[in-house]
This record gives structure tokens, sequence and C-alpha cells, in this order.
């Protein structure tokens, strides 16, 4: 299974067989602008299709909804086995303001996925037992500024106990800086959003959109505390898939698909 990461808790996840699905597509209009640009292919140059799409909540960051899809995806035939075992459910959850959304959860090559949209809560157990098994997770970190692994994150971590962590939710420009102080990230992504974001409707200053600043310093936190890989490339390529249970591996990607608006 193939993952590659578009920016902010968009993933697009291709099977061995080559079909699709694409997670959690954002809107790059220029009024709802967060300072990135949807891609529009793949990083070995294919244009960018999808045979599934699957969105998490009607906010800007998680519903934009790209022209062409279906067309550029691989073909399929009437009850073709396209996604062995897909096994599509969805468990409601709450974002940080309250609002509901959908933490999705499927199967693709054998991996069962969790994507958890943007939700910072405690997962209930009633929550738990919707979602079950699980051997990839894609979770975003807190919004907040936070010392070390944020509770709610460790918690849930335990609770469901998979292979992979993926960190979602943040972005990750070319110019990123190696830096993990968190002042310094802060005054990156300042300048970022004043230079990118700034014809946003949303932008109203230099405090704008400072939650994903500390996303990616939380983020940053909690794979050191776990251990992992840090991605230098937005693609990632997972071995094929066992039932061996196997140790807690994060995986963070500090490069993306989409582009500087």
């Amino acid at each position: 299974m193939k993952i590659t990461f578009l920016g902010l808790s968009c993933f697009h996840i291709e099977s061995a067989t080559g079909h699709s699905i694409l997670l959690d597509p954002y809107d790059d209009s220029q009024d709802y602008t967060l300072g990135v640009r949807f891609p529009t292919h793949l990083a070995d140059g294919r244009p960018l299709g999808a045979n599934l799409l699957l969105v998490s909540e009607p906010d800007a960051d998680h519903a934009g909804v790209p022209r062409g899809l279906l067309e550029q995806a691989k073909a399929t035939r009437p009850f073709e086995p396209v996604f062995p075992g897909l096994d599509l459910r969805g468990t409601l959850l709450y974002e940080w303001s309250g609002d509901a959304c959908i933490g999705y959860h499927f199967t693709v090559d054998g991996y069962r996925c969790l994507h958890l949209s943007d939700m910072p809560h405690t997962l209930r157990a009633a929550q738990l037992q919707e979602i079950g098994t699980v051997d990839i997770v894609f979770m975003p970190a807190p919004k907040v500024p936070r010392d070390g692994i944020d509770p709610s994150v460790a918690k849930n971590l335990a609770l469901l106990q998979p292979r992979y962590v993926v960190w979602a939710h943040h972005l990750a420009p070319p110019d990123l800086p190696e830096t993990t102080d968190r002042e310094e990230i802060v005054r990156y992504f300042q300048d970022y959003f004043a230079l990118h974001a700034a014809g946003g409707k949303n932008y109203t200053g230099r405090d704008s959109f400072l939650a994903l600043a500390y996303v990616w310093h939380n983020s940053l936190q909690a794979h050191a505390c776990i251990g992992g890989e840090i991605l230098q490339s937005p693609i990632v390529t997972l071995p094929t898939h066992t039932p061996k249970k196997l140790p807690l591996q994060s995986l963070l990607f500090r490069s993306m698909l989409g582009t500087p608006y």
C-alpha cells in the first residue's frame, strides 16, 4: 500500500492493484485558502485520480472536491473486487469546536486504517467497540501549545494499539525549517500565512491560522516520544501486511504534494 500526503488531513491511498482512495481533500479556493494549492498530479507525474472519495466533515480544510478524480483513476467494472475486504464504516466523533465529524475506517491490502479527522478527544468505549482493530491511524496533533505528547493522543494510541501512527492536519512547505523550537515554528508560519494566505477571507493578521503551527510542533514532539521515521518525501510504501504483532511506529511527513499558494 502506498500513502501520499497532500497536506492538512488529505492522503491518497493506492492499493497494490493501482486503485485509490482520496481522504479529506481541502478547498484551495482564494476565499478559504490556508496557503496551499491542491495538487493536480501525483509525485510520479500521473494525474491525481481516485476511485473513492471520503470526507469526514463539511469544513473547507476537509471537504474540497477536486474535479476529474474519477476520470484519472484506474478504471473499474461492475462487481470487480476493487478493494477486497474494504469493510468501510464510520464512527461519529467531535472535533475541536464540538462540530460532529466522521472517523472512517476501512481496509486496503490487509491494513485496517482509521482516519480521525480533526478529533482531539479521548475515544470512548462505544467508539472503540465500533472501530475495532486498527493497523494505521491518521492522527491529528493538538491545535494548542503542548509540552511532550498530548495525554489524549497518548491514551488513544494506547487504546487502539496500531502498527503505525501517521500524523495529520499539518502543512509541510518546501522551506519548512528543521527547528523543533515552538517560537521559531510560530514565527515561520506567521510569515508563511502572511505571504501565502493573506488574500483569504479568514486571514485577519499575523495571529491567523497559528493552530497549524502548534499542530506541527506537537506532531514533532509526539513523534520524538514514540520513535519512527520523519519522511522527507510525500510518499511512503508500506511492506506487505502480516498478522504479526509489531511495535508502534510513528510516520511524520515533512513534505507534501500541495504547493504554496
